[in-house]
């Protein structure tokens, strides 16, 4: 029921019809990606790599995401490990 008031707001803003609004609704969800969110034991696993001497490169191709997105959480992750162990 929902995705029907969606289609009709599209509708009244852009000059389309009803059912190409539909269409570009469905298009729309479709084109979404899911976000990889490790859990606590792959963040540990990715960090055991890191120690290791692992590239952030080599560890995001084992994960299927880019070096920068396991730089930013294993660096977030660290600083939650600090937070636990400084409290």
């Amino acid at each position: 029921m929902e995705e029907n008031w969606y289609a009709l707001f599209i509708a009244t803003q852009v000059p389309v019809t009803v059912e190409q609004a539909f269409v570009a609704l469905h298009k729309s969800k479709r084109t979404k990606k899911k976000r990889y969110v490790p859990n606590d034991t792959e963040l540990f696993e990715m960090q055991e790599l890191r120690d290791e001497g692992m590239s952030y490169e080599k560890i995001g191709s084992m994960y299927g995401v880019s070096a920068e997105a396991i730089r930013m959480r294993l660096r977030k992750f660290r600083k939650k490990r600090e937070m636990r162990v400084g409290a």
